[in-house]
């Protein structure tokens, strides 16, 4: 179903509803359309691509509506689908310093063809107006600095994005979540709908105080007598920020080791987050020659990542540094689902070597999550009082559970909206109307890859691939078969490989099978029969015809 102009407000979640990442949402009134944020997700290994992005298809039947992308901070499920939106829609851009920066050398090293757009500033508390739409960003906290909210005014009522976020009123760095500002808000206007982070949804209480961890952090080096590795998310430059100032208060030098750690601290110095502590950087050649008390690590590869930072220093093949039995490593970050075993490997390799390992299991207050628990997002619920609302950033089970949150609250009107699902606001009230196409492209070095062959990549990684290949000699008659397999588990291969051969080469014998293709559909026909009689499990089967003559 698509929808052109119309005198409703609609709002078409394109990404980042009933799943983690992605993030990407359509708002549209009369002739006028904006996205806010355009993400990415990063797929499992089955696939081997390297991003999946939102599928553009309907922005491109919208074409002469989008006025611009609104973007409410610098995470990649936020922003890192922005070079490829950029190379079929010119749009200006519109969002934090921080993200910002960011897209402005995303762009600039992106392999895609996008061009660099046209960034503006959207600062706290300055409205911005595109046609009949008036948006307006307000501070939150989050695990990144500059992450915002929005508030959207628009001809039938007040709309309050919350972004992802977390409640801190006293966070050590940056500002804190402006509840005035949504507070005074409240006072001013009936909130007709709010949208609001989802992915905690499932976690009792309050998130942990950043403060909190800067303090866990500062007594975890303080008490260590040999060199220090704090392993964090390179985003998070407020807790670098704090790490920083510990190496300083405390007499160590600072090593960045990984590219994004010196990329993320580069941006916080040109956006003055990180400023006056040039002076205590070293680089990792000249780390290598001090004494370990005298320096402090921040490495990358908090998932496991295997040519991170933490990986290879786990493993002793680092080229510029090396670990020594009674050093400490802290893992100032939370495991996500998935990347726990490849965690758990660098945890357990490490502590073979005889370094001390701390993670949230041993100390939970060296991590706190970037995202509101469920008492925050209580809070910010009755903060608003809406009339209706939608749980967004989330998997189903977290949408679900936002949800009720809202409902146990009191809001009269709960929605609960996935990708492509379309929801209207007309005169404070909403409704569902209808759904779009709402699919994801799968990219590798930039360029797009087709569901077909990231099928095909994923049932080789689960199955296999066996081909046969006949020979024939028109000349002679004669035919004959080769069997070949590649990750297929055949027991007592070579004997079961003969038998395959042989099992296929009666078959292409037989007469009647006169071209090419007869045989070659029957050679692949008959390795599938033996493979689903023999092993069970039926490998991907091609086959090829080789003449000789």
């Amino acid at each position: 179903m698509d929808f052109l102009v119309s005198e409703h407000v609609r709002f078409v979640p394109l990404g980042g509803l009933g799943e983690i990442g992605m993030n990407c949402m359509v708002v549209e009134y009369g002739a006028d359309a904006f996205l806010i944020d355009c993400g990415i997700t990063f797929p499992d290994c089955t696939t081997s691509v390297d991003v999946i992005h939102p599928c553009f298809d309907y922005l491109a039947r919208q074409r002469s509506m989008l006025r611009a992308l609104i973007v409410t901070h610098g995470h990649e499920d936020h922003i890192g689908a922005i070079p490829y939106l950029l190379e079929e829609f010119d749009l200006p851009i519109y969002g934090p310093r921080y993200a910002l920066e960011l897209i402005r050398e995303k762009l600039h090293d992106s392999r895609s063809k996008a061009t660099c757009a046209h960034l503006t500033e959207l600062q706290p508390g300055r409205p911005l107006s595109l046609g009949a739409l008036v948006i307006e960003s307000y501070s939150v906290t989050h695990s990144i600095p500059d992450a915002t909210g929005l508030i959207l005014r628009t001809p039938h009522g007040v709309t309050v994005h919350s972004g992802d976020f977390k409640i801190d009123h006293a966070p050590p760095h940056g500002p804190q979540f402006d509840s005035e500002r949504l507070q005074r808000l409240r006072g001013e206007d009936e909130v007709a709908l709010l949208f609001s982070d989802s992915t905690n949804s499932l976690s009792a209480g309050r998130t942990l105080p950043e403060q909190n961890v800067s303090r866990a952090l500062r007594r975890h080096i303080e008490n260590a007598s040999q060199l220090v590795v704090i392993c964090q998310f390179s985003s998070n430059a407020h807790r670098l920020r704090s790490i920083l100032e510990a190496a300083l208060r405390l007499g160590r030098n600072v090593c960045l080791l990984g590219r994004s750690a010196r990329h993320h601290y580069e941006i916080g110095v040109r956006t003055n987050v990180l400023p006056g502590f040039h002076h205590l950087l070293v680089e990792a050649k000249e780390a290598r020659k001090m004494q370990g008390s005298d320096l402090l690590v921040v490495a990358t590869g908090t998932q496991g990542e295997r040519r991170g930072a933490i990986a290879r220093l786990s493993q002793g093949t680092h080229r510029e540094l090396e670990l020594r039995a009674g050093d400490t490593v802290v893992f100032s970050s939370r495991v996500i689902p998935g990347n726990d075993s490849a965690v758990l490997r660098i945890w357990d390799s490490l502590a073979r070597r005889g370094i001390h390992v701390v993670n949230s299991d041993s100390d939970p207050e060296i991590h706190a999550s970037g995202h509101a628990h469920r008492e925050e997002q209580r809070e910010l619920i009755r903060m608003m009082r809406p009339r209706a609302f939608v749980p967004i950033h989330g998997a189903r089970m977290h949408l679900e559970a936002h949800a009720e949150l809202a409902r146990s609250e009191g809001v009269p009107c709960v929605k609960l909206l996935e990708n492509g699902e379309v929801l209207e606001l007309k005169e404070g009230t909403v409704s569902k109307a209808g759904s779009v196409e709402a699919g994801r492209v799968f990219r590798e070095w930039g360029d797009p890859v087709s569901e077909d062959v990231v099928r095909e990549r994923q049932l080789l990684g689960e199955l296999g691939w066996a081909i046969a290949t006949v020979h024939i000699n028109a000349a002679s008659q004669n035919r004959c078969v080769d069997v070949i397999t590649r990750g297929v588990n055949l027991q007592g291969s070579e004997e079961q490989r003969a038998a395959a051969r042989d099992f296929v080469d009666r078959v292409v014998r037989k007469p009647g099978l006169e071209s090419e293709q007869e045989l070659k559909d029957a050679a692949r026909r008959a390795l599938k029969r033996w493979f689903a009689k023999r092993n069970g499990k039926t490998p991907l089967c091609s086959a090829i015809v080789v003449n000789a003559s």
